[in-house]
């Protein structure tokens, strides 16, 4: 949300509407945000400038307090998601996943060694799904999954258009430009959903 005197603002309400916690920033620009799951705390990105270079911050709060309790600083990294992965929070970049644990230390990282990401999905049970591109244009794909220790769990070669990406408790549904796929974390094929043409989006479901 935007509030005047500062660069951006975050604001945690709970399940009843009633706000828990407020964030603002008056140097720095807010990325984006993530509550973890049990409710007690929050991170956020910010993205400010140092000597030039411009640094992602992760910012970590517990909600009953409105001071942080640790950073981690990416320097030259462009955070373009946040979300909790098993234990750590995992900073989704151009060309890495950053995981940070709940002190606020880089844990792990996963690089996409030279991949181009397409498209990330944060919301499975303990790992990460991602979509990466073999060069900038074209439909040759690799889908992997990554746990919060950074290592590569599976990794799938696909030659077609994905449209959507979504991971959920044990499962990632891949939706192309005709069929559904639905795969466990193992990249597995579970089902598979044909003459989907018309469908533009996948939501998975724990």
């Amino acid at each position: 949300i935007n509030e005047r005197g500062y660069k951006a603002a975050v604001e945690v309400y709970d399940e009843d509407g009633v706000k828990e916690f407020a964030f603002h920033s008056a140097d720095s620009f807010l990325m984006t945000a993530s509550v973890s799951g049990d409710g007690q705390e929050m991170a956020a990105v910010t993205m400010g400038q140092s000597e030039g270079a411009f640094t992602s911050s992760v910012v970590l709060y517990r909600l009953n307090r409105q001071e942080p309790y640790a950073s981690c600083d990416l320097a030259g990294v462009a955070v373009y998601d946040l979300g909790l992965v098993g234990k750590r929070y995992c900073a989704v970049a151009e060309d890495s996943l950053h995981f940070i644990d709940q002190k606020g230390r880089a844990a792990a990282s996963y690089s996409y060694d030279g991949g181009v990401l397409r498209r990330c999905s944060l919301g499975g049970d303990g790992y990460a799904a991602v979509l990466l591109g073999r060069y900038r244009t074209g439909t040759q794909h690799r889908v992997v999954t990554v746990g919060d220790d950074g290592r590569e769990l599976a990794s799938l070669e696909l030659d077609a258009e994905v449209s959507s990406l979504s991971a959920a408790g044990r499962y990632v549904a891949v939706l192309t430009g005709e069929e559904l796929y639905i795969y466990d974390k193992q990249l597995t094929l579970c089902a598979q959903l044909e003459e989907v043409s018309q469908a533009r989006e996948v939501l998975m479901r724990s």
